[in-house]
């Protein structure tokens, strides 16, 4: 089962992965949208937590881990935008009104396909590059705010990479300079 989640997820970011909803199927069940870019989304019978954790097992990372370090970067306990290197940063918002326990609200677009966020008819909707438009339950100020937040975590990222990569290059440098003969 395992195998064939993550071929399927594969099989997404192929397809050009721009999102995940939580839905509820035709049995009541809790399922996932999947939003796909230029085409029809895709419904799967699988919570979004379990897609999400087999998104992060591709990367060899830890869905808790992730969580873990968004929070400290941003500061925020709980909607915070979470990293999924190198495919982008999954912003969350507010998507549907739960029915039960552990039903599961937040759906999730990724940070590079999201064109812009506007109020229409008292609805805010999220609008992505492709066109494709769904409403969120939210504000209008906190799906910004969590663009900003994702923002500030790629920031933090490139930062951090940009820092290890200059470590790096120094240890090579020196790794140059010792292998030298001393004459």
């Amino acid at each position: 089962m395992k195998k064939d989640l993550k071929a399927r997820c594969m099989q997404w970011l192929d397809m050009g992965l721009e999102g995940l909803i939580p839905i509820y199927g035709k049995d009541g069940r809790n399922g996932t949208m999947i939003i796909l870019a230029n085409r029809s989304p895709i419904e799967d019978h699988r919570r979004l937590d379990t897609i999400l954790a087999a998104l992060a097992g591709l990367f060899q990372k830890s869905l808790d881990l992730i969580k873990m370090q968004a929070r400290d970067i941003t500061g925020q306990r709980t909607m915070n935008p979470l990293s999924f290197y190198p495919i982008g940063i999954l912003v969350p918002f507010r998507m549907r009104k739960p029915i039960g326990r552990n039903d599961g609200a937040v759906g999730y677009f990724l940070h590079h396909a999201i064109e812009q966020v506007e109020e229409k008819e008292g609805q805010v909707l999220v609008i992505l590059k492709d066109g494709q438009s769904y409403s969120v339950m939210d504000s209008i100020a906190a799906p910004r705010h969590r663009i900003r937040c994702a923002c500030q975590i790629r920031e933090h990222l490139s930062f951090c990479e940009m820092e290890f990569e200059g470590l790096y290059g120094q240890g090579m440098n020196w790794e140059y300079f010792y292998n030298q003969p001393a004459t």
